[in-house]
């Protein structure tokens, strides 16, 4: 090997190198892949191949390998007698692989023709990895792009072939016609065996014959409508990739790195498993202060604009989220020991949570509290330091209504026995009325949220007046009532004056 060869090689990975943007290392490897491809197409029924090449050491050796066998090879383009491998290689011995070099000299010029394939299928991993979709598919669409564009080309040809192979860096397009005998009846899909043989010799009647189409021949036109296909399709595996991705996310309880605060909205930008998230300020903790750089919990709510370019719907103040950081940390309510009937909130004031232990010896809310108040507090310092009310929960509404209203003691719960309706009064101590109604009405809120039932929230003093009121009412109707049975004055003469007229009647007869 002459130092004139290795001297170009090396100024063509240099320059490759600098035209690209990549190491020599990357270069040489295009470079090696290009006389990969070369020999291939040298030698297109032969099977197995060999390049390797080493600058600093001067070693090229290209090539391909064929399987020494005892007598005469059956198989002339992967087999090789043994008497031929030993005028090559003085160490073959059967069954081992014969290495049949090339002459570089006769390579070189196809090899370098294939760099702008190779350069290319190094452009189509590179957009691969970018769109997180894998090399095969990639090739699929660019396939099915390339494919529409000689079609429109040859619109009457009925068969067009297509090839991206990314394991050897092959790239063929053109049109398949059969081979005839004769003078072909169609010229769009058959051809002469004499001009098929001057295309390959290998061809025989019958068989189809691929013609290819340079990149040339096809039209403009055809190109853009070919790009704008690509990139169609390419938008359309990224959302369905991002949909995929995002339903494993949905209604779970997952952490965030805060990124960026958009300063005019306040919204916060997120980074979730390499992709960029928007918590709006709507559904941030009120009173909360996120930095860049913080991680936090967010709840998935769902997936907003799935048709067009899809994104997560993530909240901190969504009642769930309470429910699931709470899973996290009590595995009695993991592993269903004890079971979450009914979550309350208002984003950062406060909570209620209604447990049952479905195991009598397992305190419901003692778990949820955990040792030394350990689980409580860690889902409130997820969410800000919100205050918590664990509530025992009970199917009897009145019991489950009167444990809502706490911190309040409730002396007694009304519920309105009407059918369809989910309504009740529930009686406090006069100078308790405040602490059961909340700030604001929160209490009240929380409860009536937990427990699906509207509340109407009265003191014991109210409630005597009211039942006071009501039985004064009720003895007033019932003096009413017996007043109307009473016969009046006139109704008694006219009575007697009858029973007169009677007796005169029966003393005449």
């Amino acid at each position: 090997m002459n130092n004139n060869f290795f001297k170009e090689l090396r100024a063509a990975v240099k320059s490759m190198a600098e035209e690209n943007s990549m190491t020599n290392e990357e270069a040489l490897d295009i470079i090696q892949k290009g006389f990969m491809a070369a020999l291939r197409k040298e030698n297109p029924r032969c099977e197995n191949f060999r390049v390797e090449i080493d600058l600093d050491k001067k070693i090229f050796e290209a090539g391909v390998l064929k399987l020494v066998v005892d007598g005469e090879a059956g198989n002339s383009f992967n087999e090789i007698s043994i008497d031929d491998a030993k005028a090559i290689d003085k160490k073959c011995s059967v069954g081992e692989m014969c290495f049949i070099p090339t002459p570089p000299e006769g390579l070189y010029k196809a090899a370098m023709s294939n760099v702008n394939m190779q350069l290319f299928f190094k452009a189509l991993e590179l957009m691969a990895e970018e769109n997180s979709i894998s090399k095969e598919d990639i090739s699929l669409i660019i396939q099915q792009g390339f494919s529409k564009a000689i079609k429109r080309e040859y619109p009457s040809c009925d068969n067009i072939l297509v090839t991206i192979d990314t394991e050897n860096c092959i790239f063929e397009m053109g049109l398949l016609k059969l081979v005839v005998d004769d003078e072909p009846l169609d010229l769009n899909n058959e051809i002469n065996i004499s001009e098929a043989k001057a295309i390959d010799s290998d061809c025989a009647v019958g068989e189809m014959c691929f013609i290819p189409v340079p990149p040339e021949r096809i039209g403009r036109v055809a190109v853009q409508n070919a790009k704008q296909q690509i990139r169609h399709e390419l938008k359309n595996h990224e959302r369905e990739h991002i949909i995929a991705q995002f339903k494993d996310k949905l209604y779970e309880c997952l952490s965030a790195k805060v990124d960026h605060i958009e300063g005019r909205t306040g919204n916060a930008v997120l980074t979730l498993d390499k992709s960029e998230v928007y918590l709006i300020r709507q559904e941030q903790i009120p009173g909360e202060v996120l930095n860049p750089g913080d991680t936090i919990k967010i709840y998935v709510v769902g997936i907003v604009n799935p048709e067009k370019k899809p994104s997560l719907k993530i909240s901190r103040t969504h009642k769930d989220m309470v429910k699931r950081l709470f899973e996290n940390e009590v595995p009695e309510i993991a592993d269903g020991t004890v079971e979450i009937k009914a979550i309350s909130r208002v984003a950062g004031s406060r909570t209620k949570m209604a447990v049952k232990s479905n195991d009598k010896n397992v305190d419901a809310i003692g778990a949820c509290i955990g040792p030394r108040m350990s689980r409580i507090s860690a889902v409130m310092k997820e969410i800000n330091g919100e205050k918590i009310d664990l509530i025992p929960y009970s199917e009897d509404p009145e019991k489950f209504i009167a444990s809502a209203i706490s911190p309040a003691q409730v002396k007694k719960v009304i519920v309105d026995g009407t059918e369809g309706v989910r309504a009740c009064k529930v009686v406090v101590p006069a100078n308790q009325l405040s602490l059961a109604i909340g700030n604001k009405g929160q209490n009240a809120r929380l409860a009536a949220g937990l427990t699906g039932y509207r509340i109407d929230i009265i003191s014991d003093v109210e409630y005597k007046e009211m039942k006071e009121s009501l039985e004064n009412s009720l003895v007033e109707s019932e003096d009413d009532m017996l007043a109307d049975e009473q016969p009046s004055e006139e109704q008694t003469l006219d009575i007697d004056d009858e029973a007169e007229a009677f007796d005169s009647a029966e003393d005449e007869a």
